[in-house]
């Protein structure tokens, strides 16, 4: 038992920041050149009688010994300090995320007005840079997307997920809007929605927009006042708008005009109101590799007291080496190993490399160069290689290892995998045993929800064909059976009348059988649309917010 707990460590044993070990190599050609140095200044022993030369020195034995014994302390000590920032891991151990609980909702106007080009590169351009550098401003928080004209519409639900918002904000358009028109009082009564369908205590809200406010908007924002919702408006125009200005100070919010540099941002951020504490993100648990290093630094303790019973300048020259490099390592470590890259290099693992890291290090430096092959090789943990499956397109390679899993992650990962391969009824299964693995699991809420409303365009287009052929069908059978009864009725007519309405029968045969093949047609084209709205997610959301549109005038 004891033999396979040592045997784990050392397997997993690895340095987090290695590239400190490179220092060693500096430390050998000290002593290299130390040594040449000492043999320098022997040189009088060649040159002067052995026991006069014994006689000189005699006395300076014991400052040699004593500078010997100094120099190795010191040796000691900077191989130890190294060893210490190298950083030596052997465990990993679960850590607890926080995060404030206060949501943002982030409001983007799409009318016509955000197209004018006099802040360059366009008004609508600068809105979506300023939103993404807000994600990374606020990256502790939650954040729903929605864009408004006339109305308010959802984009992106609540969601910690900000690769998918800038995802989709490279597809937010004023085309894909429903409808025209500019209500910002619109985006107040959908955001208390939002705040009542998740049962939100209090939420922020960012309203982006370059027209000013209405006189409506006023009344109607005063009528809907909410105290857990803390109003900013960012306006994106040249000049101040008063009237948005004198909107947000309804609710005690923040109004500022763009600027060329993050300091509207940094404005909005930093007055928002804190509604909420900090508390458990989820009660999400992520783990990470531990540094023993610290542990290390404890034998400098007894090295430094023997310096100090020599020399007192090498106890200060090393206690201040010992702090500035310890500190700024053990208070803010790297994370070089877990970071993302978004270099697009061939990466080939080094010697270096292939004797510091573990084969899924050197996996995870292959994934991040999109070297899927060479990242599935080396993976050891069954979900990273299925996400390298994934990127790599090898969805059944990818289902053979996620389907023997049933933890939560591996659940939403195969969701993934099966909605990529449009198995979009199977996507859901394996969301929802996800979601009852781990209930707060927002990722696979989102996506099961975009999958749910794929099915649901696919089912009303195949209730609205069946409908058709079925109406077709009755009017066939109608037109048959009063042709017969007509036939039947007029059987002592000529026989051209006769013809004539055979003729008359086929051609009206021909348009319904022109009309049906219209329908599978048109079925057929709006199926592949739905197949490809994965990779086009402009189609999807034009699509989306036109159903959500028809669906409020027919509840209205």
């Amino acid at each position: 038992m004891i033999f396979n707990k040592i045997n784990e460590l050392f397997t997993n044993f690895h340095f987090i920041r290695s590239e400190w070990l490179y220092c060693y190599v500096i430390i050998i050609v000290l002593l290299f050149f130390t040594s040449i140095l000492k043999k320098n200044k022997n040189s009088w022993a060649n040159i002067i009688d052995k026991k006069l030369y014994k006689k000189l020195t005699q006395k300076n034995k014991i400052t040699k010994k004593s500078l010997l014994s100094t120099n190795s302390i010191i040796f000691t000590f900077l191989v130890l300090i190294i060893l210490a920032l190298a950083g030596p891991s052997f465990y990993k151990q679960d850590v607890k995320i926080y995060q404030n609980q206060t949501p943002w909702i982030i409001a983007l106007d799409l009318s016509d007005d955000m197209l004018k080009k006099d802040i360059a590169p366009s008004r609508l351009k600068r809105a979506k840079f300023k939103i993404k550098d807000f994600l990374n401003k606020n990256s502790d928080n939650s954040f729903a997307l929605i864009t408004f004209t006339k109305n308010a519409y959802d984009i992106i639900p609540l969601t910690n997920d900000f690769k998918t918002i800038n995802h989709i904000l490279s597809s937010l358009e004023p085309e894909i809007m429903p409808e025209f028109g500019h209500n910002i009082s619109s985006v107040v009564k959908h955001s208390n929605k939002i705040m009542k369908d998740n049962n939100l205590d209090a939420a922020n809200l960012l309203i982006i927009t370059s027209k000013g406010a209405t006189a409506s908007d006023f009344t109607d924002i005063k009528n809907l006042k909410n105290d857990k919702l803390n109003l900013s408006i960012l306006s994106i125009n040249k000049n101040e708008q008063i009237s948005l200005k004198d909107l947000a100070k309804i609710n005690n919010g923040i109004y500022s005009n763009i600027t060329n540099n993050d300091s509207d941002i940094n404005y909005i951020s930093n007055n928002s109101k804190n509604l909420s504490d900090y508390k458990l993100k989820n009660k999400d648990i992520i783990t990470i590799w531990q540094d023993s290093g610290i542990y290390i630094t404890l034998l400098l303790i007894p090295i430094g007291f023997m310096l100090l019973k020599r020399n007192m300048l090498n106890v200060i020259a090393f206690t201040c080496l010992y702090n500035i490099l310890t500190l700024s390592n053990f208070i803010n470590p790297s994370n070089n190993l877990y970071a993302n890259s978004d270099k697009n290099l061939e990466y080939s693992p080094s010697l270096t490399d292939k004797i510091l890291y573990n084969n899924n290090q050197i996996a995870k430096k292959y994934l991040d160069n999109k070297n899927f092959k060479g990242a599935v090789n080396l993976f050891e943990h069954d979900n990273w290689k299925a996400f390298a499956y994934i990127k790599d397109k090898n969805y059944k390679e990818a289902d053979k290892i996620l389907s023997k899993h049933q933890d939560a992650t591996s659940l939403y990962n195969y969701g993934n995998s099966l909605a990529l391969q449009h198995k979009f009824q199977d996507a859901i299964n394996a969301y929802s045993k996800a979601l009852e693995k781990q209930p707060n699991f927002s990722d696979a809420r989102v996506n099961k929800k975009i999958i749910e409303n794929i099915l649901d365009k696919q089912k009303q287009q195949d209730q609205k064909d069946q409908k058709n052929q079925k109406g077709q069908k009755d009017q066939k059978d109608q037109k048959d059976q009063k042709d017969q009864k007509d036939q039947k009725d007029q059987k002592d007519q000529k026989d051209h009348t006769k013809e004539q309405e055979k003729k008359s029968n086929l051609d009206k045969q021909e348009q319904q059988q022109k009309a049906l093949e219209k329908s599978i047609e048109q079925r057929k084209k709006t199926n592949a649309t739905l197949r490809q709205l994965p990779d086009n997610p402009e189609i999807f959301l034009k699509n989306k917010l036109r159903y959500e549109h028809w669906k409020r005038q027919h509840e209205n």
